[in-house]
Order: structure tokens, then C-alpha cells, then sequence
């Protein structure tokens, strides 16, 4: 059975930051609030999740705040449907350009890098939860400038495009991270700090239900004592190593090995494909236009 880490350090003997909201008053909380906002706000923050739910769509109503319900859903999930918690969490990033992201050249550019892309049809035992498949070795914070930005933009992306549903927030997802590969020359503590609080869901709310490290190398005791103080508890709690691919049949669906990039699975497909096919579909999903003509082609074709 896979054990956490810190269940591992124990046996060798080796021996958070947590995002928190600003307590600081808002802009937004100087107008008086509506009828049903009033109500929300008079429970304390134990309302069921349809009054929550109710009282941030008015507010985004009233501020005149241009929220789907979606993502409106998405911030009250991950702030466990506390009414004070999500509405303040809403006026935080309401402006977030990280919520808003398309894939546009330079995003599609990161993505090719095969760092931190979805595994199409890949799921947890359960069939729950969908997995992302991370390989930090292909990161190099030295190599540019614009290395980290980037890798937060790709992370944020993935992040919003797998948390579009009710469905998807309640699952949340697993990462699948490849250590292979991995030294020092990866390591920055800027950059592991902030690269970790965008996949803990700092930047942009996601729930990591499971963080799996599959190949650690011999420095991961080194890499943990490092990271621990960038982690919260909760994150740490749901973080595994995975000793061998015999193991992944634990966490991920029968007949994974057909699905699982070929870094890790011999039978599995190659990343590049993955990745190609992932850009292309945001693509045509983000462009009416081409899905218009596509259509027009396609009764074309019919007739």
C-alpha cells in the first residue's frame, strides 16, 4: 500500500503556507446588501449550499460582477460553501486574468513542453476523479525568465478547463507527477513555492484530491524537507509515492496502461500526441467562428 511521505521520512528517521484571504474590509461590502444577502449574512456562514449559492449570485448581481454560475460554484465548493469565505475569495479575483485564460501562442507553446497537461479518458479507481500528468524534470527555472509565469499560466489553464461542471469540482483531480529525471537543477525555492501554490489551487480554486509521485529520485528526502513549509497539512496528507506501476492499479482506473503517457507506461500513448490533440480541441472550442464553418461544411457534406 502506498504511504504518504512524512509516514516514510518517519521510518528513515529523517525528520504551511496555506493560502489565507485578506481579513482587510472590501470595496465592495459599502453598499447595503439585498434582501437575500442580508439573510446569508445573518446565518453566519451555515447556510446550505443552494442559500450560498443564492447569496453570491446576488451579489455578483448587485456589483454588477460578471460571474457564470459555474464559477461562481467553483469559488463557493472550494471555500466549502462558507458564504463570508467565498463572497470575499469572489471580490479578490473577480479581475484574476488567470480565471480567464485562452489558448493563445504563447500558452499553446508552454503546453507543447509536456510539463503539466490532462490525460485524455484517464481516471481515478473510483471513476471520479480525472488525472493530470506533471513531469517537473522539464522545468528549468534558470532558463528564462519567463519559465515560471509561464508554468503558472499552464497550470492555471488545465485547472479551469477541468473545472467547468458542478461534477468535475466535486471530484477534483489527481496529479500524476513523473519524477524522473529530477535534480537540483530543477530546484529553486521561488519558483517551487510559487509553482506549488498554483497547484495546491492558490491562484486559481481546484480541489488536488491526490498528488501521486511515480520514479522519485534519490534526492526526494532532500526535495521533501525543502517543500514542506510550502505545502499545507491537508496537501501534504493526500501527497503518495508510488513505488512501482504495479501500484498505480491502486489509485487509477482498470486498463490505465493504454491511457498513461509512454514516459511511464511502454503500452501507453506519447505525450506529444496528447498534448497536439488537447491544444487543437481548446482551440476549436474557443473559436465560434471555426466551429461555425465546420458545421456549414459539414451540412455541405450532407447534401
Amino acid at each position: 500500500m502506498a504511504q504518504t511521505v512524512e509516514q516514510l521520512l518517519a521510518l528513515k528517521r529523517e525528520s504551511s503556507v496555506s493560502f489565507t484571504s485578506s481579513s482587510s474590509d472590501s470595496s465592495f461590502s459599502s453598499s447595503p446588501p439585498t434582501s437575500i444577502l442580508s439573510s446569508v449574512l445573518e446565518n453566519g456562514g451555515d447556510e446550505s449550499e443552494d442559500a450560498c449559492l443564492q447569496g453570491l449570485k446576488e451579489f455578483c448581481k448587485e456589483f454588477e460582477l460578471a460571474l457564470d454560475k459555474e464559477l461562481i460554484f467553483r469559488f463557493a465548493f472550494y471555500n466549502s460553501f462558507d458564504f463570508t469565505k467565498s463572497k470575499k475569495a469572489i471580490e479578490d479575483n473577480c479581475d484574476n486574468p488567470h480565471l480567464f485564460l485562452r489558448m493563445e501562442s504563447k500558452l499553446a507553446t508552454q503546453l507543447e513542453k509536456q510539463m503539466f497537461f490532462p490525460v485524455p479518458g484517464l481516471r481515478t479507481r473510483d471513476g471520479r476523479s480525472e488525472v493530470i500528468y506533471y513531469k517537473p524534470s522539464l522545468l528549468v527555472p534558470s532558463d528564462s525568465p519567463f519559465s515560471i509565469p509561464m508554468m503558472i499560466q499552464n497550470v492555471c489553464y488545465v485547472y479551469n478547463d477541468m473545472n467547468r461542471t458542478e461534477e468535475q469540482c466535486r471530484n477534483g483531480v489527481v496529479i500524476l507527477v513523473d519524477m524522473a529525471g529530477y535534480s537540483m537543477k530543477n530546484y529553486s525555492g521561488e519558483a517551487s513555492k510559487s509553482v506549488m501554490a498554483a497547484i495546491q489551487g492558490q491562484v486559481v480554486p481546484c480541489e488536488v484530491s491526490q498528488f501521486l509521485l511515480i520514479n522519485p529520485p534519490k534526492l526526494l528526502v532532500k526535495l521533501w524537507k525543502l517543500s514542506k513549509a510550502i505545502l499545507s497539512s491537508s496537501f501534504r496528507k493526500r501527497t503518495r509515492i508510488i513505488k512501482g506501476k504495479v501500484q498505480l492499479s491502486d489509485f487509477l482506473m482498470e486498463g490505465c496502461e493504454e491511457y498513461l503517457p509512454e514516459e511511464i507506461e511502454l503500452k501507453g500513448r506519447k505525450a506529444s500526441e496528447m498534448v497536439e490533440d488537447y491544444i487543437d480541441l481548446k482551440k476549436y472550442d474557443e473559436n465560434p467562428a471555426e466551429q461555425s464553418q465546420v458545421l456549414v461544411e459539414s451540412l455541405e457534406n450532407d447534401f
